[in-house]
Protein backbone atom coordinates (compact mmCIF):
# COMPACT_ATOMS: atom_id res chain seq x y z
CA UNK A 1 0.00 0.00 0.00
CA UNK A 2 3.07 2.34 0.94
CA UNK A 3 4.54 1.47 -2.08
CA UNK A 4 1.37 1.87 -4.09
CA UNK A 5 1.31 5.54 -2.81
CA UNK A 6 5.28 6.52 -3.35
CA UNK A 7 4.84 5.16 -6.74
CA UNK A 8 1.81 7.75 -7.35
CA UNK A 9 3.78 10.37 -5.88
CA UNK A 10 6.80 9.92 -7.94
CA UNK A 11 4.51 9.84 -11.02
CA UNK A 12 2.98 12.78 -10.38
CA UNK A 13 5.60 14.55 -9.20
CA UNK A 14 7.72 13.39 -12.44
CA UNK A 15 4.45 14.57 -14.94
CA UNK A 16 4.88 17.83 -13.31
CA UNK A 17 8.10 18.21 -13.74
CA UNK A 18 7.84 17.23 -17.07
CA UNK A 19 5.41 19.90 -17.47
CA UNK A 20 7.75 22.60 -16.02
CA UNK A 21 10.00 21.65 -18.55
CA UNK A 22 7.96 22.11 -21.34
CA UNK A 23 6.62 25.36 -20.08
CA UNK A 24 9.96 26.48 -19.51
CA UNK A 25 11.13 25.54 -22.74
CA UNK A 26 8.43 27.01 -24.42
CA UNK A 27 8.91 30.62 -22.61
CA UNK A 28 12.48 30.10 -23.66
CA UNK A 29 10.99 30.12 -27.50
CA UNK A 30 8.54 32.59 -27.42
CA UNK A 31 10.83 34.86 -25.75
CA UNK A 32 13.44 34.27 -28.71
CA UNK A 33 11.00 34.92 -31.37
CA UNK A 34 9.80 38.04 -29.77
CA UNK A 35 14.02 38.94 -29.38
CA UNK A 36 14.48 38.35 -33.00
CA UNK A 37 11.27 40.03 -34.58
CA UNK A 38 8.98 43.29 -34.96
CA UNK A 39 6.21 41.95 -32.94
CA UNK A 40 3.82 42.82 -29.88
CA UNK A 41 3.20 39.63 -29.05
CA UNK A 42 3.03 38.38 -25.22
CA UNK A 43 4.42 35.16 -23.64
CA UNK A 44 1.69 32.44 -23.03
CA UNK A 45 1.23 29.85 -20.18
CA UNK A 46 -0.02 26.14 -20.63
CA UNK A 47 0.46 25.03 -17.34
CA UNK A 48 -2.08 26.97 -15.13
CA UNK A 49 -0.27 27.73 -12.15
CA UNK A 50 -0.35 30.71 -9.95
CA UNK A 51 2.93 31.27 -10.07
CA UNK A 52 3.27 30.58 -13.74
CA UNK A 53 0.43 32.86 -14.41
CA UNK A 54 2.42 35.74 -12.20
CA UNK A 55 6.36 34.99 -14.25
CA UNK A 56 3.56 35.36 -17.57
CA UNK A 57 2.08 38.75 -16.26
CA UNK A 58 5.77 40.36 -14.76
CA UNK A 59 6.94 39.35 -18.56
CA UNK A 60 4.25 40.75 -20.49
CA UNK A 61 4.89 43.91 -18.35
CA UNK A 62 8.47 44.29 -19.19
CA UNK A 63 7.77 43.27 -22.62
CA UNK A 64 5.40 46.41 -22.95
CA UNK A 65 7.82 48.33 -21.23
CA UNK A 66 10.69 47.45 -23.51
CA UNK A 67 8.50 48.57 -26.46
CA UNK A 68 7.35 51.72 -25.42
CA UNK A 69 10.81 52.63 -24.39
CA UNK A 70 12.07 51.23 -27.97
CA UNK A 71 9.29 53.45 -29.63
CA UNK A 72 10.25 56.45 -27.65
CA UNK A 73 14.18 56.08 -28.10
CA UNK A 74 13.34 55.70 -32.19
CA UNK A 75 11.00 59.02 -32.12
CA UNK A 76 13.88 60.64 -29.93
CA UNK A 77 16.88 59.74 -32.42
CA UNK A 78 14.70 60.82 -35.84
CA UNK A 79 14.05 63.88 -33.84
CA UNK A 80 17.83 64.34 -33.54
CA UNK A 81 18.54 63.23 -36.84
CA UNK A 82 16.28 65.98 -38.67
CA UNK A 83 17.18 68.51 -35.94
CA UNK A 84 20.93 67.92 -37.28
CA UNK A 85 20.16 68.12 -40.57
CA UNK A 86 18.50 71.36 -40.11
CA UNK A 87 21.31 72.68 -38.39
CA UNK A 88 24.01 71.86 -40.49
CA UNK A 89 21.66 73.43 -43.26
CA UNK A 90 21.15 76.68 -40.89
CA UNK A 91 25.27 77.13 -40.25
CA UNK A 92 25.86 76.07 -44.01
CA UNK A 93 23.32 78.80 -45.49
CA UNK A 94 25.23 82.18 -43.47
CA UNK A 95 28.37 80.59 -44.20
CA UNK A 96 28.00 79.76 -47.96
CA UNK A 97 26.25 83.62 -48.06
CA UNK A 98 29.45 84.85 -46.74
CA UNK A 99 31.81 83.28 -49.32
CA UNK A 100 30.13 84.46 -52.34
CA UNK A 101 30.37 87.91 -50.89
CA UNK A 102 34.24 87.20 -50.16
CA UNK A 103 34.25 86.16 -53.87
CA UNK A 104 32.97 89.25 -55.22
CA UNK A 105 35.36 91.41 -53.13
CA UNK A 106 38.32 89.80 -54.76
CA UNK A 107 36.83 92.08 -57.64
CA UNK A 108 38.32 95.15 -58.93
CA UNK A 109 35.06 96.50 -59.85
CA UNK A 110 33.74 97.04 -56.67
CA UNK A 111 33.60 101.15 -55.42
CA UNK A 112 34.58 101.82 -51.49
CA UNK A 113 30.65 101.48 -50.26
CA UNK A 114 30.00 98.56 -51.65
CA UNK A 115 32.86 97.39 -50.29
CA UNK A 116 32.06 97.90 -46.62
CA UNK A 117 28.32 96.76 -47.43
CA UNK A 118 29.57 93.62 -48.15
CA UNK A 119 31.84 92.89 -45.61
CA UNK A 120 29.14 94.17 -43.11
CA UNK A 121 27.29 91.68 -44.65
CA UNK A 122 30.13 88.79 -43.84
CA UNK A 123 30.67 90.16 -40.36
CA UNK A 124 26.81 89.75 -39.55
CA UNK A 125 27.04 86.16 -41.49
CA UNK A 126 29.86 84.75 -39.17
CA UNK A 127 27.87 86.21 -36.22
CA UNK A 128 25.07 84.51 -36.69
CA UNK A 129 27.36 81.00 -37.02
CA UNK A 130 29.11 82.33 -34.11
CA UNK A 131 25.70 82.43 -31.93
CA UNK A 132 24.49 79.48 -33.34
CA UNK A 133 27.62 77.40 -32.42
CA UNK A 134 28.36 78.76 -28.73
CA UNK A 135 24.74 78.07 -28.19
CA UNK A 136 25.17 74.39 -28.91
CA UNK A 137 28.26 74.20 -26.72
CA UNK A 138 26.21 75.77 -24.12
CA UNK A 139 23.72 73.63 -24.25
CA UNK A 140 26.01 70.17 -24.89
CA UNK A 141 27.76 71.20 -21.53
CA UNK A 142 24.21 71.73 -19.68
CA UNK A 143 23.05 68.56 -20.35
CA UNK A 144 26.55 66.75 -19.79
CA UNK A 145 26.61 67.78 -16.29
CA UNK A 146 30.31 69.70 -16.11
CA UNK A 147 28.43 73.19 -15.87
CA UNK A 148 29.02 74.15 -12.26
CA UNK A 149 26.94 76.91 -11.29
CA UNK A 150 27.98 79.65 -8.15
CA UNK A 151 25.41 79.89 -5.52
CA UNK A 152 25.66 83.56 -4.09
CA UNK A 153 23.24 86.14 -3.62
CA UNK A 154 22.60 88.71 -6.44
CA UNK A 155 20.85 91.26 -7.04
CA UNK A 156 18.41 90.40 -9.97
CA UNK A 157 17.16 93.70 -10.50
CA UNK A 158 20.78 95.06 -11.25
CA UNK A 159 21.10 92.02 -13.37
CA UNK A 160 17.77 92.87 -15.55
CA UNK A 161 18.54 96.51 -15.94
CA UNK A 162 22.47 95.97 -17.04
CA UNK A 163 21.01 93.08 -19.59
CA UNK A 164 18.25 95.26 -20.92
CA UNK A 165 20.70 98.18 -21.99
CA UNK A 166 22.43 95.86 -24.06
CA UNK A 167 19.69 95.46 -26.19
CA UNK A 168 19.29 99.21 -27.04
CA UNK A 169 20.61 99.34 -30.30
CA UNK A 170 18.42 96.50 -31.13
CA UNK A 171 15.32 97.72 -29.42
CA UNK A 172 15.55 100.85 -30.99
CA UNK A 173 16.04 99.36 -34.84
CA UNK A 174 12.92 97.76 -34.51
CA UNK A 175 11.58 100.57 -33.37
CA UNK A 176 9.83 99.14 -30.48
CA UNK A 177 9.66 101.13 -26.92
CA UNK A 178 9.39 98.19 -24.17
CA UNK A 179 6.88 98.08 -21.00
CA UNK A 180 8.93 97.49 -17.99
CA UNK A 181 7.77 97.53 -14.68
CA UNK A 182 10.40 96.94 -11.94
CA UNK A 183 11.22 96.51 -8.22
CA UNK A 184 12.91 99.48 -6.71
CA UNK A 185 16.07 98.96 -5.54
CA UNK A 186 17.97 95.54 -4.98
CA UNK A 187 16.00 92.54 -5.62
CA UNK A 188 18.09 89.58 -4.08
CA UNK A 189 17.89 86.22 -4.87
CA UNK A 190 20.74 83.10 -4.65
CA UNK A 191 21.95 81.88 -8.04
CA UNK A 192 24.87 82.04 -10.35
CA UNK A 193 25.07 85.37 -12.11
CA UNK A 194 26.59 84.33 -15.36
CA UNK A 195 23.54 81.92 -15.65
CA UNK A 196 20.84 84.91 -15.27
CA UNK A 197 22.28 87.12 -17.74
CA UNK A 198 22.07 84.03 -20.08
CA UNK A 199 18.46 83.29 -19.30
CA UNK A 200 17.28 87.33 -19.80
CA UNK A 201 19.54 87.49 -23.22
CA UNK A 202 18.40 84.53 -24.76
CA UNK A 203 14.51 85.39 -23.36
CA UNK A 204 14.73 89.34 -24.80
CA UNK A 205 16.63 88.37 -27.75
CA UNK A 206 13.92 85.74 -28.80
CA UNK A 207 11.56 88.37 -28.10
CA UNK A 208 13.11 90.63 -30.72
CA UNK A 209 13.70 88.69 -33.31
CA UNK A 210 10.38 87.22 -33.42
CA UNK A 211 7.98 89.29 -31.77
CA UNK A 212 5.79 91.90 -32.76
CA UNK A 213 4.79 95.17 -32.05
CA UNK A 214 5.20 94.96 -28.24
CA UNK A 215 7.91 93.57 -25.84
CA UNK A 216 6.61 93.91 -21.79
CA UNK A 217 9.32 93.39 -18.99
CA UNK A 218 8.19 92.59 -15.66
CA UNK A 219 10.04 92.21 -12.55
CA UNK A 220 7.79 91.99 -9.08
CA UNK A 221 9.00 90.79 -5.67
CA UNK A 222 5.82 89.27 -3.71
CA UNK A 223 6.04 87.78 -0.13
CA UNK A 224 9.55 85.29 -0.60
CA UNK A 225 9.05 84.57 -4.07
CA UNK A 226 10.54 86.48 -7.31
CA UNK A 227 8.10 87.14 -10.21
CA UNK A 228 9.81 87.41 -13.49
CA UNK A 229 7.91 87.83 -16.80
CA UNK A 230 8.60 88.81 -20.82
CA UNK A 231 6.37 89.43 -22.95
CA UNK A 232 5.87 89.87 -27.09
CA UNK A 233 3.38 90.16 -29.59
CA UNK A 234 3.35 87.16 -31.58
CA UNK A 235 1.45 85.98 -35.02
CA UNK A 236 3.68 83.00 -35.19
CA UNK A 237 3.36 81.05 -32.33
CA UNK A 238 0.02 78.81 -31.61
CA UNK A 239 -1.38 76.95 -28.53
CA UNK A 240 0.42 73.54 -29.88
CA UNK A 241 3.51 75.40 -29.48
CA UNK A 242 3.74 75.88 -26.14
CA UNK A 243 4.24 72.35 -24.79
CA UNK A 244 7.02 72.35 -27.08
CA UNK A 245 8.61 75.44 -26.45
CA UNK A 246 11.14 74.73 -24.29
CA UNK A 247 12.59 71.66 -25.93
CA UNK A 248 16.01 71.25 -27.56
CA UNK A 249 15.68 71.89 -31.16
CA UNK A 250 12.22 73.18 -31.39
CA UNK A 251 11.53 75.97 -34.05
CA UNK A 252 8.60 77.48 -35.36
CA UNK A 253 7.93 77.63 -38.54
CA UNK A 254 8.65 81.51 -38.52
CA UNK A 255 12.20 81.09 -36.44
CA UNK A 256 13.15 78.37 -39.12
CA UNK A 257 13.04 80.99 -41.65
CA UNK A 258 15.34 83.61 -39.22
CA UNK A 259 17.95 80.74 -39.00
CA UNK A 260 17.57 79.65 -35.09
CA UNK A 261 18.65 76.60 -33.54
CA UNK A 262 16.31 76.09 -31.22
CA UNK A 263 18.40 76.21 -27.98
CA UNK A 264 17.87 79.81 -26.71
CA UNK A 265 14.60 79.05 -24.46
CA UNK A 266 16.32 75.14 -23.69
CA UNK A 267 19.36 76.86 -22.72
CA UNK A 268 17.13 79.35 -20.35
CA UNK A 269 14.99 76.57 -18.83
CA UNK A 270 17.94 74.22 -17.86
CA UNK A 271 19.73 77.39 -16.08
CA UNK A 272 16.45 78.43 -14.52
CA UNK A 273 15.35 75.04 -13.27
CA UNK A 274 19.23 74.31 -11.83
CA UNK A 275 19.42 77.80 -9.40
CA UNK A 276 16.07 76.07 -7.89
CA UNK A 277 13.50 78.10 -10.07
CA UNK A 278 10.29 77.30 -12.14
CA UNK A 279 9.63 78.87 -15.83
CA UNK A 280 6.87 78.43 -18.13
CA UNK A 281 5.02 79.49 -21.36
CA UNK A 282 1.65 80.73 -22.06
CA UNK A 283 0.04 82.28 -25.26
CA UNK A 284 -3.31 84.20 -24.69
CA UNK A 285 -4.46 86.57 -26.79
CA UNK A 286 -1.82 86.89 -29.07
CA UNK A 287 0.54 87.75 -26.12
CA UNK A 288 3.45 85.09 -26.17
CA UNK A 289 4.86 85.08 -22.30
CA UNK A 290 7.89 83.61 -20.68
CA UNK A 291 7.10 83.75 -16.61
CA UNK A 292 10.11 82.61 -14.45
CA UNK A 293 9.43 82.16 -10.50
CA UNK A 294 11.87 81.53 -8.04
CA UNK A 295 12.55 82.22 -4.33
CA UNK A 296 13.90 85.77 -2.76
Amino acid sequence: MVVGILVLISIILSFRLYLNQRQLSSLIKQLEFIRDNETNREVSIAVQNRKWNSLATLLNQFLKYIKKREYVTRKQEDSFKQSITSISHDLRTPLTSASGYIQMLSTDRLDEEKQKEYIRIIQNRVNTVNVMLNQLFEYTRLESGVYQLDNEKIDLNGILCDTISMFYDELRHSKIEPEIQIEEGPVWVFGDSFAWIRVIENIIGNAIKYGEHMIGILLQKKDEEIYLRISNGTSAIEQQDIEHIFERFYTTDLSKMKKSTGLGLAIAKEFVLKMGGSIEAELNNGIFAINIHISG
